[in-house]
């Protein structure tokens, strides 16, 4: 990366293995971690460092919640007081992040805001991270699949813009929203808009 542009310098593909994955839920990690391997490998991509995505509907809630308006801090606090409201798992069994959307047009005399929350069962997440690392990979965060396509394909912010807005959440720095878009995302075994 030279500031503010990205380019690829390498890209490595290798098909899934049958049965390894099933509605994003690993099934045989060996064979991933192999798959993952053979396409480094393939690509000729030497950096440890990733960043993955996961997908599923079963063990992953991807959702737009109401709360009142409140700082960052505030919204902290009531995520771990009121998470089992919004998520359909225990919230002793989930990892979960949050980002209040204060980018989004809204109604300045609504006394609520809106805020994205990714949630997804834990034994799914240390299941994916220990795939990575038996991969011999050094895991630094975990997107959920329609944020990483939609912000794959949005301007990022400036590092200088990104941190004054980051409250530290894994979800990163917001697409632009100054026009509305949609990702229609066909795969081989389900498709999905976001």
């Amino acid at each position: 990366a030279k500031g503010n542009t990205i380019s690829i310098t390498a890209m490595g593909m290798v098909p899934t293995p049958a049965d390894s994955i099933s509605n994003g839920v690993v099934m045989s990690a060996n064979a991933l971690v192999m798959a993952i391997r053979d396409a480094l490998a393939q690509a000729g991509i030497k950096s440890k460092k990733v960043v993955t995505s996961i997908s599923g509907t079963g063990a992953l809630v991807v959702r737009v919640i109401e709360v009142p308006k409140m700082s960052d801090g505030e919204l902290i606090d009531n995520m771990k007081i009121d998470a089992d409201r919004y998520i359909p798992f225990p919230p002793s069994e989930v990892e979960m992040d949050f980002k209040a959307l204060r980018d989004l047009p809204s109604d300045p005399d609504s006394p609520n805001m809106e805020v994205l929350l990714a949630a997804a069962q834990r034994e799914i997440i240390d299941l994916h991270v220990q795939v990575v690392q038996d991969a011999k990979l050094d895991p630094r965060a975990i997107d959920v699949e329609p944020l990483a396509v939609a912000r794959a394909l949005t301007h990022p912010l400036t590092d200088k813009e990104h941190n004054g807005r980051d409250n530290g959440a894994s979800l990163g720095a917001p697409p632009d929203y100054s026009d509305v878009f949609a990702v229609l995302n066909v795969g081989a075994s389900g498709t999905e808009i976001s």
